[in-house]
């Protein structure tokens, strides 16, 4: 069974590993590998992350083991398309296409919207599987633009929702 519960700094770990793991194995073939190959098991980075007060992160677990999680914040940049944003979400490959990122995606969405957001943006390469994850959450690209990541231009797209 999958509970899903607010993070706090011993998650801090497993996210690390979550994040870099899937990263190098979801976006390989569109990310260059260098970059894949350079990314780093930075836990400092995942603590402030979780300890920032404009941040909020919750975790999915599965008999004890955390195997995903998502963060969202305030989007405060002048051109947002939306008044928060989904700044991570990743499942671990092997518990992915099991419903754990719409278990996690429904709790940040109910909890943004409970914290007064109405609309929540999120970012993903256009190449990536994620973008069947987001449509079919109900999503629509609101923008289209270009990233450069290890020395190669990578077309992005942005998702509004509406909470």
């Amino acid at each position: 069974m999958i509970k899903i519960r607010l993070a706090n700094i011993n998650d801090a770990e497993y996210i690390t590993r979550i994040n870099i793991d899937t990263w190098r194995s979801n976006y390989a073939g569109i990310v260059p590998d260098e970059h894949l190959n350079s990314l780093s098991y930075n836990v400092e980075a995942y603590q402030r992350t979780i300890n920032n007060p404009n941040n909020v992160v919750y975790v999915a677990e599965y008999n004890g083991i955390v195997v995903g999680y998502i963060c969202s914040g305030i989007d405060s940049s002048p051109d947002a398309p939306a008044s928060s944003k989904l700044r991570m979400a990743y499942v671990r490959k092997e518990y992915q296409n099991k419903g754990i990122g719409k278990q996690l995606f429904i709790k940040i969405a109910e909890h943004l919207h409970k914290s007064g957001h109405n609309t929540l943006s999120a970012n993903t390469f256009a190449r990536a599987d994620s973008n069947f994850f987001y449509s079919s959450l109900g999503g629509n690209i609101c923008k289209k633009t270009v990233e450069n990541i290890g020395g190669k231009d990578i077309d992005t797209v942005t998702y509004l929702f509406n909470l």
